[in-house]
Order: C-alpha cells, then sequence, then structure tokens
C-alpha cells in the first residue's frame, strides 16, 4: 500500500496556521512560519486516502453437504476470524466485513 494524502486536505492543514510563541508557560505571540519537524508532524497527521486491506485468515474449517440435494457435492466452509461470520471456499473475501480471505 502506498502512502498518498489528499492535496486538499496538506493545503487545509497548512493554511493560516499559526503558531504560538511561548516563554515558559505564557503565550508571547503567534508565527506562521513552520520548523522542518513541525512540517513533518503536520504532514504525518493527514490521513491516508487509500483504505487499509484488510486480511483474516479462515478458521473452523469443515466440510459441508450443499441445499442442492445432488449427492458427492461439498462446500468447504469456516468462519472469518475477523467478524467471526461464517465462509464458504469459494469466497475471496468475506462478505461481512470486506477483509480478503487467507484460505490454507
Amino acid at each position: 500500500m502506498s502512502d498518498l494524502i489528499s492535496r486538499q486536505d496538506a493545503i487545509k492543514k497548512f493554511v493560516g496556521l499559526n503558531m504560538q510563541v511561548y516563554e515558559g508557560d505564557t503565550c508571547v505571540g503567534t508565527r506562521t512560519w513552520l520548523t522542518k519537524e513541525e512540517i513533518i508532524y503536520a504532514i504525518d497527521e493527514i490521513p491516508s486516502i487509500e483504505p487499509e486491506e484488510r486480511t483474516a485468515k479462515v478458521e473452523c474449517k469443515r466440510y459441508i453437504g450443499t441445499s442442492t440435494g445432488i449427492v458427492g457435492e461439498i462446500k468447504v466452509t469456516g468462519i472469518c476470524e475477523n467478524c467471526h461470520n461464517a465462509v464458504v471456499d469459494r469466497y475471496s473475501f468475506c462478505p461481512s466485513c470486506g477483509a480478503r480471505l487467507e484460505w490454507e
């Protein structure tokens, strides 16, 4: 996953930003410029625009018959470790929580 941020969010973060200047515990004024450390900190606080990809291992696999009644047809089922909902072997993603399923 790359670390993309929104330009608009970055602009909003810095436009009109005034840093308070302190002497001890007393605020003695403001300044409009930022140090390198303050810029890095401010950019790090902007959230990524890409959703985080979640993965979940499948727990408690078991074989069950299908509802079609065809003899010999089975489905592998398990439980998504993320949301604990049932999943079947054809699923790449959990239909409940959206996590990518890791089948063993």
